[in-house]
């Protein structure tokens, strides 16, 4: 062959595009970008459309040029198909099309975008891949992508060479990656349990990859990650004993050292401990995540069949939020956009056709090994059968089934974590391999289909509006993801630096004028400045204020279903009272009234939201309306102080001291070591002046003292007591000590000269 025919071959559209399918293998875990709010998710769904545009354009330009179109078919073509048939309704009748059809700025949902990006990546990879040598092209490049991923945890351990916050590339928390890592230690040692006869390189690799990965395993240290170790370790233990004579005995011994050890370790945690404290992870428990699946799926006929909606959980989250999670005094505040797992996610977003189609896929590929395995009689599983009894007797073939085992193992990873853009990646690229390594095995799986064309008319039409039309896309697909990446850009950069915030915020909004998020933290941005602008420039916080709640009532536009705008907008109308005159005052109390009513309806549970309502009607004079919120809110979180206090003021308000002081004792017998309660408490007691009164209030505010020794008001109370005892020492003690924490106080000043 020629020297010209030789670079025509290397670089032919085909061969382009299978140099694009391996860098993607290879950026993908690796890629991210520390100047976004997703770091780690949003570049990659980018880089992956930027490869899939020009992998489809040069297999265009390579139907053109050959006249012909060359296309696999797998028993996976249709339930792909049903899967984004299903995915595409759950998104139309979503409660945020825009949310389940794009996902979220700031955190990972699996969103219909992404999912047609991994399907069309697996599908890719199975046309691309077109034969047992590229084949394991691909998996070099996989396995040297896992390489400098754990290089890069392991640099960070040891010498944090990189100097960030970003532990690793893959992934924002620890445990999912880990997940990839004990899934990549998998594939390597499988790799190097096959005796077949690959090249130095592969080899050398697959150690390389296995040893650090081993060892990352024991820095992260995480027990769901022995667990699946420990699974790993066996399936790939029963995969070789099943095929004797086609593995390595030493790296075998090694395999069932390590889920002897890796079992050893989850009996024994406390004692096989090798990590070190990594950042804490909060999710939502498994228990708490299944009831909330539970109530949407049973909520109505729409979401049984279709879901809420891809990336839709933290409306669902709202909506049914667990009553048992406000007795949690650290996160019972907190909304979750996701639950315990891919698994509840999925079934509650995409609901019993979305599920139906993911678990068909599931089905048919356990099914393409199983059923050789169960020795089912039918044409095609009967020669598969025949391709096992080939490699139990040393044949090459065993690496594919490792794969398998890699895929297995991300399974059932999705059952017990909340995967990230890489994972799912990761999991629909060993997907691909295990449908091309069983038709390596039985050819008779993947059907290759050719057609040809003839120069016509017709032809160059439909191929020139195809060509326009992918153009076109990649295009406008191109400049909206470069709107979206300068966009999170400036978020992010506001979000570092509070006195560039506005004005970042609203360049970003020019960029993304329908995002209801921007909107949504511009108007937060405003509320917050216009409240700590409240007690020294009264005026230029009534503008910032109606700048927040028109910023806000813009974002309830695009996103009604979103409690987050309530919450702000009921903030805000509260805010604005003080300001409104008699006129306008009615219609402020009514736009309050609304947008407190409709986030009690979106998230009924939150106490918050029932105190509110009680403030509005409090300053409606709708005292008794008033007190029945207050006591919604004590019931749903028996220790929200906030509502205890404005229950016990309202009583206060009525004259109804005794009551007042009931609602305070109540609130001690959750919590004890409130000093504010004290105080106050001591305060009712100390103004009522029955018999004994005073002696309580004494021992309330040393009390409170006690808890907060820089409590002015309990220390000031305790002053004025002890003076109208006419104990001029003690009082002066103690107004001394007001005296210190305040020095600029005159009025101090004449209290302790008369004293």
């Amino acid at each position: 062959m020629s020297f010209f025919a030789n670079v025509r071959r290397i670089f032919s559209f085909s061969s382009l595009s299978f140099f694009f399918v391996l860098l993607t293998l290879f950026c993908i875990p690796l890629f991210y970008l520390p100047f976004l709010r997703s770091t780690w998710d949003l570049p990659k769904e980018v880089l992956l459309y930027t490869s899939l545009s020009i992998i489809f354009v040069l297999t265009l330009f390579e139907i053109v040029k050959t006249k012909k179109i060359q296309q696999k078919r797998t028993v996976l073509d249709k339930p792909f198909f049903l899967l984004l048939v299903a995915g595409f309704f759950s998104t139309m009748l979503s409660k945020n099309i825009s949310l389940s059809f794009w996902g979220l700025g700031d955190t990972f949902v699996l969103h219909f975008f992404a999912l047609f990006l991994f399907v069309a990546w697996a599908w890719i990879l199975i046309q691309k891949i077109e034969s047992e040598k590229l084949f394991r092209r691909a998996v070099f490049v996989f396995l040297l992508s896992g390489v400098f991923a754990s290089l890069f945890f392991l640099s960070f351990e040891f010498f944090n060479l990189f100097g960030t916050q970003v532990f690793n590339p893959v992934a924002k928390l620890n445990s999912v990656f880990g997940i990839y890592i004990v899934t990549l230690f998998t594939l390597s040692l499988g790799t190097l349990v096959s005796k077949t006869k690959n090249n130095m390189a592969l080899v050398l690799l697959s150690l390389v990859c296995a040893v650090l990965t081993l060892i990352s395993i024991f820095r992260l240290d995480f027990q769901i990650l022995w667990g699946l170790l420990a699974f790993g370790m066996a399936l790939l233990f029963l995969l070789a004993m099943a095929f004797w004579g086609a593995v390595r005995k030493s790296v075998l011994a090694c395999t069932f050292v390590l889920f002897l050890f890796s079992l050893s370790h989850l009996l024994l945690p406390n004692i096989l401990s090798f990590g070190r404290a990594l950042p804490s992870e909060i999710n939502l428990n498994r228990e708490m995540s299944q009831t909330i699946v539970e109530t949407v799926l049973q909520n109505s006929t729409k979401n049984f069949l279709l879901g809420s909606g891809p990336g839709t959980f933290v409306y669902d989250f709202s909506l049914f939020r667990p009553i048992e999670l406000n007795q949690n005094s650290y996160f019972w505040s907190l909304r979750f956009d996701a639950p315990w797992s891919s698994l509840y996610a999925w079934v509650c977003e995409f609901g019993f056709f979305g599920t139906v189609s993911f678990l068909l896929i599931l089905l048919l590929v356990f099914g393409s090994v199983l059923s050789a395995v169960l020795h089912i009689r039918s044409t095609v599983w009967k020669r598969v059968r025949f391709a096992f009894e080939k490699i139990s007797a040393g044949d090459s073939s065993l690496e594919y089934f490792v794969f398998m085992i890699g895929w297995i193992l991300l399974t059932v990873g999705i059952c017990i974590a909340i995967y990230n853009f890489a994972l799912w990646f990761v999991w629909w690229t060993l997907l691909a391999f295990v449908v091309l390594g069983l038709s390596y095995i039985q050819p008779s799986l993947v059907k290759e289909h050719e057609k040809n064309f003839e120069i016509s008319p017709q032809y160059i039409f439909v191929v020139s509006f195809f060509f326009l039309l992918l153009s076109a896309a990649t295009v406008v697909g191109g400049v909206m993801w470069g709107k979206i990446i300068l966009a999170e850009s400036l978020v992010f950069e506001g979000q570092k630096e509070n006195s560039r915030a506005l004005p970042l915020l609203n360049e970003a909004l020019q960029l993304r004028p329908n995002s209801s998020e921007y909107l949504l933290l511009i108007s937060q941005n405003l509320f917050t400045q216009s409240l700590s602008l409240a007690s020294t420039n009264p005026n230029r916080s009534a503008e910032l204020l109606s700048s927040a709640i028109e910023f806000a009532r813009r974002a309830r536009e695009l996103d009604p279903s979103n409690v987050r705008v309530f919450d702000l907008l009921s903030a805000a109308y509260l805010q604005t009272l003080p300001y409104t005159n008699e006129v306008s005052l009615q219609q402020s109390l009514v736009y309050a009234t609304d947008a407190v009513i409709r986030a009690i309806q979106l998230e009924p549970t939150n106490p918050i939201f029932h105190a509110e309502l009680g403030l509005i009607q409090e300053f409606s004079h709708q005292f008794d309306q008033a007190q029945k919120s207050y006591e919604a809110s004590i019931a749903l979180k028996s220790d929200y102080s906030q509502a205890y206090f404005d229950l016990a003021r309202l009583y206060e308000k009525q004259n109804n001291i005794d009551m007042a002081i009931r609602t305070y004792e109540q609130y001690r017998v959750v919590d004890s070591g409130n000093s504010d309660v004290l105080y106050e408490l001591g305060r009712l007691y100390y103004n009522r002046k029955h018999e004994g009164d005073d002696k309580k209030a004494e021992k309330l505010w040393i009390g409170a003292v006690q808890i907060d020794p820089s409590s002015s008001n309990a220390l000031y109370s305790l002053g004025l007591l002890y003076e109208r005892r006419g104990e001029n020492i003690l009082a002066k003690q103690y107004l001394q000590r007001v005296k210190a924490l305040n020095p600029d106080n005159k009025d101090l000043d004449k209290k302790l000269n008369k004293l």
